[in-house]
């Protein structure tokens, strides 16, 4: 079976790759992505938002349906951090190439477990690749060196507005960067960074009404002595929380206000003990309400 040294394989060569081929502003293009991995790009009718394919001589394509992502040979080379493609066809060529890795492995130096002598791989062991390498894609979008520049800009902890800029300046969607974030290992140096420290960074949506709900995913997190807000640890059971249920400021953006950020006192702790300390925090979200979108938030212990 797949184990946990397999799967750090996988994100080692996923993290290489996007520091290779990333620009001097860190900025990951589809084009040098395909290239990378030696795979085509075709844009045709498809029953499905994208697919990988081979042929017989063992070339790799990504094919992705052109009434959904409507672009053209020239949108794709012209590519770049100040005309980036739509977020979701970058996060979909790259869901389909990270896929590659389940037929391809040692072409980009991992060697598994599971294979053979002769360097081919079992069946089961096929199959769990490719199940795990379903949440690689963050990690070719959002490189390192990229993460390293945008924080070593910041004199204070990522407000939702930063984080909307470093969204912007990567190509990449909201749910992509927060995942990526979770992928930061435990101690190391990026999550020390004091742009990072004792902070959680969620995803909301406002509904059709104006309404703002908070969604139990993807949520990163990175506090001192892993105590928790009490909002995080009740968002780990239920999804589409009301905002107005946790902040009670009318002037909040959340709760129907105008301001972008607000101040409360909450309970920090853990899921067996929620109410460990009380501490005041800070809530950031971005400017922008736009019904029926989502929107990125933050949670800054002060």
């Amino acid at each position: 079976m797949f184990s946990r040294s397999d799967i750090e394989r996988f994100a080692d060569a996923c993290k290489n790759i996007s520091n290779e081929i990333a620009d001097e502003t860190g900025f990951v293009s589809v084009r040098n992505l395909l290239s990378r991995f030696q795979a085509k790009l075709l844009i045709r009718p498809l029953l499905v938002e994208g697919m990988l394919a081979s042929d017989a001589s063992g070339k790799w394509a990504v094919l992705v349906d052109s009434e959904t992502y409507p672009v053209s040979e020239h949108d794709i080379e012209k590519e770049s951090v100040a005309n980036p493609l739509p977020s979701r066809l970058r996060n979909t060529i790259a869901h389909e190439l990270v896929h590659s890795f389940a037929f391809r492995p040692t072409e980009f130096g991992v060697r598994l477990s599971g294979m053979k002598a002769n360097g081919d791989i079992h069946r089961e062991l096929l199959n769990d690749i490719e199940r795990h390498t379903e949440n690689l894609s963050p990690l070719l979008l959002v490189p390192e060196c990229a993460l390293e520049r945008s924080l070593s800009r910041q004199r204070s902890t990522l407000t939702a507005d930063d984080l909307i800029r470093i969204i912007h300046n990567l190509g990449v969607s909201r749910y992509v960067l927060v995942n990526r974030l979770r992928m930061i290992p435990l101690g190391h140096r990026l999550r020390l960074n004091p742009a990072l420290q004792n902070v959680a960074i969620g995803i909301g949506a406002w509904d059709h009404t104006g309404k703002s709900l908070l969604r139990k995913w993807p949520i990163f997190t990175n506090f001192e002595q892993n105590l928790i807000p009490d909002l995080i640890l009740k968002l780990q059971n239920q999804d589409n929380v009301p905002a107005d249920a946790a902040f009670d400021d009318p002037n909040f953006l959340l709760c129907g206000g105008k301001i972008n950020q607000t101040k409360i006192h909450t309970y920090f702790g853990t899921m067996q003990n929620p109410h460990l300390e009380k501490n005041l925090i800070k809530c950031t979200v971005e400017s922008k309400k736009i019904a029926n979108s989502s929107f990125i938030y933050t949670l800054h212990r002060i």
